[in-house]
C-alpha cells in the first residue's frame, strides 16, 4: 500500500543519543538518524524504506519548511512529530539559524536568543504561529492526497482554536519518555520508548 516512509520532527524523531548516535561521549556526531529511532522500527515493521527527516534543535517553523520543501510521491505515509513551541528559527539564503533556550549556553547565539524570549517570545503569538504551521502542512498534504498522521511531542502544546482542521494522534513522546529508561544523555527517550512509540503507532493508527 506505501511505498516509503517520511517523517519529520525534532531529536525525539532523530533518535538522539541512541547508542549509534551517542552525542554525549563525541558531541557533533549527528551524521545520520538512529536505527533505533521510531522511524526506523515503524518502517521494518511496514516492510518499506524510510526516510527520517527528523533533525535535532529544529523548531515547528523549520519542520514545516522541511515538509513544504521534499519531494513527495505518490504512496508515501508520513508522519509528523510536531516539537516544542520554546524554539524559532530565522531562515536565511544558505542556512538556517536555530533559536532555542540552549542558546544560553553558547556566547555568540546567547544575544539572540535573549533579544528573541525578551521581545518575541509572546504565548498568543506563539500558539498562533505554530498552528498556522501546522495547518498550512495539513492543507499542503491533504491537497497532494498524502496519508498523514500528526503528533505532537508533549499534550502541552495542544490548544483549541477554532479554525485549526488538524487532528492530532493522543501519543505524547515527552511523557512517555519517563516510563522507560532514557536515552545515553539522561534527556531524550531510549531505545524502549522508541519501540513502545512504534508499535502503537503501527497497532493503532496504521495496521487496522
Amino acid at each position: 500500500m506505501y511505498n516509503r516512509l517520511i517523517t519529520f520532527g525534532c531529536s525525539f524523531t532523530y533518535g538522539e543519543c541512541l547508542p549509534d548516535n551517542n552525542t554525549k561521549e563525541i558531541p557533533h556526531l549527528n551524521n545520520y538518524p538512529s536505527i533505533y529511532a521510531w522511524p526506523q522500527i515503524l518502517a521494518n515493521k511496514l516492510g518499506i524504506e524510510c526516510f527520517n527527516k527528523g533533525e535535532c534543535a529544529v523548531s515547528n517553523k523549520q519542520i514545516a519548511y522541511n515538509i513544504l520543501n521534499f519531494p513527495f510521491s505518490n504512496n508515501d505515509l508520513v508522519i509528523v512529530l510536531w516539537t516544542f513551541h520554546t524554539r524559532h528559527c530565522v531562515i536565511y539564503p544558505n542556512y538556517i539559524l536555530r533559536i532555542g533556550p540552549w542558546n544560553y549556553k553558547t556566547p555568540i547565539k546567547k544575544d539572540t536568543a535573549v533579544a528573541y524570549y525578551k521581545y518575541f517570545n509572546q504565548e498568543k503569538d506563539v500558539i498562533f504561529t505554530n498552528y498556522l504551521y501546522y495547518n498550512t502542512c495539513f492543507n499542503f498534504l491533504k491537497n497532494k492526497n498524502i496519508k498523514t498522521l500528526y503528533l505532537t511531542v508533549s499534550d502541552n502544546t495542544l490548544h483549541n482554536l477554532s479554525w485549526n482542521e488538524v487532528c492530532f494522534v493522543p501519543l505524547f513522546f515527552d511523557t512517555l519518555k519517563n516510563d522507560y529508561h532514557p536515552a545515553l544523555d539522561d534527556i531524550h527517550p531510549g531505545v524502549e520508548a522508541h519501540n513502545f512509540f512504534a508499535n502503537e503507532i503501527y497497532n493503532k493508527y496504521i495496521n487496522i
